[in-house]
């Protein structure tokens, strides 16, 4: 097939998939958007569905609900904690032969490796992967420091090496992030303790 008749056919597609897409306030243009300020969802099913060749492509309705239903998935997600769920395929799958089977959407920060070890648990044991999405989206949030307490219980030379270590403990209102903090020196031993808190933003384009 050349490649400006698959463009086109791409193009018609999630063109189609634009117009099946059930409006959702809470699928705004700061999370859905790239910025430019053009149409928040038809960027998204671009960036969605890129890695994807034009010939997996799914009928335009599903593409909208699968598309649709990731982005739900992620709305609540704390940034730096991945969000898995498993599901019935229903409406929302891309398998052009049918909707039997399971569906297992994630969300996270992009991490090296993380699909190629999902597959090969899946395949550790005996699940058959009929079609994988991998999509990359840029992220439209960021946190900014709120407050730090850490006080220190032991002391060390002056120049040693120390490593500190942060466990998110608790997320209150989708943007309040709390976490441990820990401060040890080379040896092993605690030299610092406290928490630390940061608060959720929405990253402003070029900032």
């Amino acid at each position: 097939m050349p490649d400006g008749y698959a463009d086109k056919a791409r193009d018609a597609l999630l063109a189609k998939a634009r117009e099946a897409w059930k409006d959702d306030p809470d699928l705004d243009r700061q999370v859905l958007g790239d910025g430019s300020g053009g149409d928040s969802v038809s960027a998204y099913l671009r960036a969605y569905y890129q890695r994807v060749a034009t010939e997996d492509l799914a009928p335009p309705s599903r593409l909208a609900t699968v598309a649709e239903a990731h982005a739900r998935l992620g709305l609540g997600r704390p940034q730096g904690r991945a969000v898995v769920q498993v599901r019935e395929p229903d409406g929302a799958h891309l398998n052009p032969l049918s909707g039997s089977g399971l569906v297992v959407d994630i969300v996270t920060d992009d991490m090296p490796y993380l699909v190629d070890s999902v597959a090969t648990e899946l395949n550790r044991h005996e699940a058959e992967i009929l079609l994988l999405v991998h999509p990359l989206l840029p992220e439209g949030r960021a946190t900014v420091r709120f407050e730090v307490c850490v006080k220190h219980v032991a002391g060390v030379q002056e120049g040693a090496r120390c490593t500190a270590h942060a466990r998110l403990d608790e997320v209150l209102d989708g943007c309040k992030l709390r976490f441990a903090v820990e401060v040890m020196a080379e040896d092993g031993r605690t030299i610092g303790v406290g928490t630390h808190e940061r608060r959720m933003i929405e990253a402003v384009p070029g900032s």
